[in-house]
């Protein structure tokens, strides 16, 4: 399959979209883990992250020398994985300005983990297929 020069710049962006993401959304996670309460600031770093997945899965979807079945994959996996982020910024929102109880706020962190750990799954599989779709 021959890449065409455009195809492949909105590849390059595709990718550093995806690994931004990656960067800001593990960043808001992790940092909320390992001091055991969400703070804004984490909240920020999930919504960039969310940002990032949302124009990488926008850049993915509009280059056009992928087949059908292949498009279809990246953007039903791109869009699983905004839905994750989405969901996860709803709750940090929530968890941020309504719990007040401690045993609360472990379940959150818990599962905030959780969360970002499937989130992992769909992620990679588009990675996956992005590349493999064009640099195979």
């Amino acid at each position: 399959m021959d890449l065409k020069y455009v195809d492949s710049g909105d590849m390059i962006v595709a990718l550093v979209m995806l690994v931004a993401a990656l960067v800001f959304y593990s960043i808001g996670v992790w940092t909320e883990h390992v001091r055991g309460k969400v703070r804004f600031t984490d909240l920020l770093f999930i919504l960039i992250g969310l940002v990032c997945q949302a124009v990488a899965t926008g850049f993915i979807h509009g280059i056009n020398s992928i087949s059908e079945l292949v498009d279809e994959s990246h953007l039903l996996l791109g869009i699983l994985c905004i839905l994750i982020i989405l969901f996860h910024v709803f709750w940090a929102m929530w968890a941020l300005t309504t719990i007040k109880k401690p045993d609360a706020r472990a379940k959150f962190n818990r599962f905030s983990i959780f969360i970002w750990c499937i989130w992992l799954i769909p992620y990679f599989l588009n990675i996956y297929f992005t590349v493999s779709s064009h640099f195979s």
